[in-house]
């Protein structure tokens, strides 16, 4: 009798322990749900915002020009009114647009006007990155659900523009050329895509401090040979520099291009600089240039925000949960 008791103590006992186990799962879960729904919204604000100060933006420069046109100001001086409105435009914590040519070149920056005129076509941004990290980045949420931004080679070419490697001449140039010669653009895009993940892994493994293969290495020094052979030295106004000649008269220019510059930047890689972030559904890479070096997300506003707002939601339900218990 006694020990029918309590082996029916311990069947309830168990129960209670499951259910309670239940419902904690169940918080879990929700908090889970609470966070992707809240990432998503800010991230789609973020979008939202940006979008608006770009239309804003362009609309100051359509209303110079076109008071340039009517003959109400000369050329130079609506170009001056536009770069003064621009300037002062803000977002966010802070941040600002400048204005660049298609060299690029540096034409208005608001923050370092002793910019103005510098070439940037080795420039890195706020964070160190340079462009081919903006390559590789251009497949986002490696660490939950991938998506590739670079759909076709038309894409690659947008991309390019919009970076700066490419001068909207040799941009119409590449365009006219992928609608003549599918198959050649297919190719291309094959080989710019095999190329960023093979830059991919590079830095990962560099990032996770395990040794790249050497496999990786041939591949990349068998297109780093190539890329270098489609170049010429040219002299500058800072020196000698290597230079890809025609650049819209092959589709693979582009991945000569990146190349050259992605083993340069590997060259000189910053050894505990490399991250790639933990935010959910991103993993992009970044360099770390903080003055503490511990950055953990890509971008503080979006990534960073819907970190603390996940561990914000998470003590929340832990709070609540103790409170009633």
């Amino acid at each position: 009798m006694f020990g029918m008791t309590g082996r029916a103590k311990m069947t309830v006992g168990r129960k209670i322990y499951a259910l309670i186990c239940l419902s904690f799962v169940g918080l879990l879960g929700v908090a889970f749900l609470d966070s992707r729904e809240l990432a998503s919204s800010l991230n789609q604000q973020k979008q939202i915002e940006l979008q608006h100060l770009g239309e804003l933006a362009l609309g100051i420069v359509k209303e110079e020009h076109a008071a340039a046109q009517k003959g109400a100001v000369t050329d130079a001086e609506a170009q001056k009114r536009a770069m003064a409105r621009v300037a002062a435009l803000r977002y966010g914590n802070n941040d600002y647009y400048w204005i660049n040519d298609m060299h690029p070149r540096m034409v208005m920056h608001p923050i370092k006007p002793e910019m103005n005129g510098s070439d940037l076509s080795t420039y890195k941004d706020p964070n160190g990155k340079p462009l081919f990290v903006d390559f590789v980045n251009t497949v986002t949420g490696r660490n939950g659900h991938p998506r590739d931004w670079i759909g076709c080679y038309g894409d690659l070419v947008d991309w390019a523009a919009l970076v700066g490697l490419l001068a909207e001449r040799d941009r119409r140039r590449l365009e006219r050329r992928v609608i003549e010669h599918p198959t050649e653009a297919e190719a291309a895009l094959v080989e710019a895509r095999e190329l960023r993940e093979l830059l991919y892994g590079v830095l990962t493994r560099w990032i996770d401090g395990r040794k790249v293969p050497e496999a990786d290495l041939t591949r990349l020094q068998a297109r780093w040979r190539q890329s270098v052979g489609a170049h010429e030295l040219r002299l500058a106004e800072d020196g000698i520099r290597p230079h890809l000649p025609m650049l819209s008269s092959r589709l693979t220019a582009l991945v000569d291009e990146l190349t050259l510059r992605a083993v340069e930047f590997l060259r000189h890689l910053p050894r505990g600089r490399v991250r790639q972030c933990s935010g959910p559904d991103c993993a992009w890479l970044f360099v770390d240039t903080s003055k503490a070096g511990r950055r953990r997300w890509c971008d503080m506003a979006t990534c960073g925000n819907s970190a603390k707002a996940k561990r914000f939601l998470l003590a929340k339900k832990g709070s609540k949960q103790r409170s009633e218990a």
